[in-house]
């Protein structure tokens, strides 16, 4: 059920909304199969968004279930998927949803599917036919066993085929297949053969390079994905004039998404100007930063830099994300055709100063590159670009002064 409300302007009547979807859901039930002597398993969810998002959260509703606590689950949860918690901002209803199911008896179902608790009986001879099977590019010997012949704990390793009347299963090497207590078939992974260490290990480097940079691809992707559930500006949810990308110690850039190219070919140049200014003061912190000429396209883009360290806090690379923030009420944006007068420009920083996320929030540093006609819709989208894990200090580091 579509609500799209506030949370405080429903939270009297949110309880009786699902108390009336689930009578709804067991009339359905009922009139479709009548099972009184089965109870029934209900489920009650919430999608719940911050007021101006287009993204939510699904939140279990427990009975009874305060707005408080509501609440507070949808903070932790919001906190836990996006790195931080906006402040002073409502919660929406978007929707409610109950789930009335019936169990099957004499079916454990998904959720009760226990590993055998004994080791299972490898089966090695299985009376299977033997046949070859084109596998990741090369001809690999493969049984061929029937998925009736298999009893509860018995086992076969890969690789092989497990057919029957109307499906398929190929278990592919390094994986053994298990049936559980309730008759489905369980995959596991087994540990690799020296062997196969070995032939990892001397892999080529070449395939290495490649699953390296499909995996930090991946990353940044993930980085942006993140970045758009969370904005609340037109121009990052919707347009998607954004862009996130990963870059080595030196500041050179490594892999970047699909995003705006622009942002892209002076992402590097910003992270080593911002570098070279403040040395290793910038790899204990988050750094905030839109001047021009320190790599920035131009002042309503604000870039964020992370620095990204191992276990012994040695220097990996940094992430870097950069998108736009536009003050609504401005007669003219920095990069029309009537911005010759650079005090039409929305804020910039005093001094071209490049400012340090404090922990748990922007506070005052990257703050004051929010403090134009309208910083709301644009510090909801600083906040998602900041997120890393620094120390605990706070710093700044001084840019040179903007151009008069």
């Amino acid at each position: 059920m579509q609500v799209l409300r506030p949370l405080h302007d429903v939270a009297d009547s949110l309880g009786e909304t699902l108390g009336d979807l689930e009578a709804a859901a067991r009339a359905d039930l009922q009139t479709d199969r009548t099972a009184d002597s089965i109870a029934p398993q209900v489920s009650r969810t919430v999608e719940l968004r911050f007021v101006g998002q287009d993204d939510s959260l699904e939140i279990a509703v427990e009975a009874p279930d305060p707005p408080e606590s509501l609440a507070a689950r949808f903070a932790s949860r919001y906190r836990t998927v996006f790195g931080y918690m906006p402040s002073d901002t409502a919660i929406e209803v978007v929707s409610a949803r109950v789930t009335v199911r019936l169990a099957d008896p004499g079916h454990s179902g998904p959720d009760t599917h226990a590993a055998p608790t004994a080791d299972p009986q490898v089966r090695r001879d299985a009376g299977a036919s033997r046949a070859h099977r084109l596998f990741a590019g090369a001809w690999t010997a493969a049984q061929s066993v029937e998925r009736e012949s298999l009893r509860e704990g018995e086992a076969v390793n890969g690789p092989l085929l497990l057919t029957e009347a109307h499906s398929t299963v190929f278990v592919e090497p390094g994986w053994t297949a298990t049936v559980d207590e309730a008759g489905s078939i369980a995959l596991t992974h087994r540990a690799p053969a020296s062997g196969d260490h070995a032939a990892r290990t001397n892999a080529a480097p070449a395939v290495e390079a490649a699953l390296a940079a499909g995996k930090l691809t991946a990353i940044a992707q993930e980085m942006g994905e993140r970045l758009c559930r969370a904005a609340v500006s037109t121009n990052v949810k919707q347009r998607r004039d954004f862009s996130c990308a990963i870059l080595d110690a030196e500041g050179r850039l490594v892999v970047n998404a699909p995003h705006v190219p622009v942002h892209l070919g002076s992402m590097g140049v910003c992270v080593r100007a911002v570098r070279d200014l403040l040395g290793p003061d910038l790899e204990h912190g988050t750094i905030v930063t839109n001047h021009p000429a320190f790599g920035g396209s131009h002042l309503p883009d604000v870039t964020v830099i992370h620095p990204v360290h191992d276990e012994q806090r040695r220097l990996l690379g940094y992430t870097a994300a950069r998108a736009p923030r536009r003050d609504r009420r401005h007669r003219a944006r920095i990069d029309g055709p009537r911005s010759c007068d650079p005090r039409r420009g929305g804020r910039r920083d005093p001094t071209g100063q490049a400012r340090r996320r404090p922990p748990g929030g922007l506070g005052r540093g990257p703050g004051a590159l929010l403090d134009g006609p309208s910083p709301e819709p644009r510090s909801g989208d600083q906040r998602p670009r900041s997120r890393g894990r620094g120390p605990r200090g706070l710093g700044r580091g001084r840019c040179a002064p903007v151009p008069r």
